[in-house]
């Protein structure tokens, strides 16, 4: 069945990326790279920050969550939208002439564009009501 090339290439290949993708699991974030033993950090780029006057801590409102938490979802709501338009391609192309799997794919299309369209709406009008809601909060 298999010959004893291709089983020694495969067997070359896996042993390979498991060499690899072990090295990936003892690295360390870049953030423990710089604490020091007494947990404080030691980056220096946060030394310099803090020499020149800048503020480092990392604070989150409500805002800048409810922004992220939409982005996340119509991110990945373009991602199905790709992936129904790519397999509304590959049915089209496997129809064969047949007529109702080639309408079936244009309605596939079809339907994605049309969801396309409503995923940057609501894009655009969640961007406007956040950018809004937050420069009434500043001016408070």
């Amino acid at each position: 069945m298999f010959e004893l090339k291709n089983i020694l290439k495969i067997f070359l290949v896996f042993t390979f990326l498991l060499i690899v993708n072990v090295q990936f699991c003892f690295a360390l974030n870049l953030s423990d790279a710089f604490k020091a033993n007494d947990g404080t950090d030691t980056d220096p780029l946060d030394a310099a920050a803090k020499s020149a006057g800048y503020n480092i801590q990392q604070t989150t409102t409500i805002e800048d969550t409810i922004a992220s938490v939409i982005n996340t979802i119509l991110s990945f709501l373009g991602v199905i939208f790709l992936l129904l338009i790519m397999y509304g391609g590959y049915t089209w192309m496997m129809a064969r002439g047949n007529e109702q799997e080639v309408e079936k794919a244009k309605n596939t299309i079809k339907t994605a564009t049309i969801g396309l369209v409503v995923i940057v709406g609501a894009y655009a009008f969640s961007w406007f009501i956040l950018q809004n809601l937050g420069e009434s909060t500043l001016q408070k």
